[in-house]
């Protein structure tokens, strides 16, 4: 059952969520996220926090774009749920992967060009003391890496 979360998305969001939930999942997929399904609602069960963390090489695609849906999820049915991501390099995150969150819906925020952080909105609301339309953010936080000396 979802929430009524989704009704204040943004509208390609909501009809690329729609479009998703149509689709079929091939039963090896099934299998294999039937442990995740598991996870959560033993922790949900037991009154626990649910924190899920997408790791990958880079950080830079597949971790990020599983952080970002896992949210979406977790939002449309109204599950709590902290999504993170990491990798086991640091790398930036890739542009394609950026676009691609925007034709599904999403609002990108960047702070530079270079290795920024990002911030994906998947709403707006109003903010009463600016009286005009803010964003919902921090889905992802990408943190710029440090060098080393």
């Amino acid at each position: 059952m979802s929430s009524e979360a989704h009704r204040t998305w943004f509208p390609t969001l909501r009809e690329t969520v729609a479009h998703v939930l149509e689709m079929s999942i091939p039963d090896n997929r099934v299998e294999a996220l039937s442990k995740l399904v598991d996870f959560i609602q033993m922790k949900m069960e037991a009154n626990q926090s649910v924190r899920l963390n997408f790791i990958c090489t880079h950080n830079s695609r597949r971790s990020q774009l599983a952080q970002v849906w896992a949210h979406v999820a977790a939002a449309y049915y109204g599950l709590e749920v902290q999504c993170a991501s990491g990798g086991t390099e640091t790398t930036a995150f890739y542009p394609a992967a950026i676009a691609s969150l925007e034709r599904a819906g999403c609002a990108i925020r960047k702070d530079s060009e270079v290795n920024p952080n990002v911030w994906v909105d998947l709403r707006r609301t109003l903010d009463r003391s600016m009286r005009t339309l803010r964003p919902m953010t921090s889905l992802i936080h990408r943190v710029k890496p440090t060098r080393p000396s």
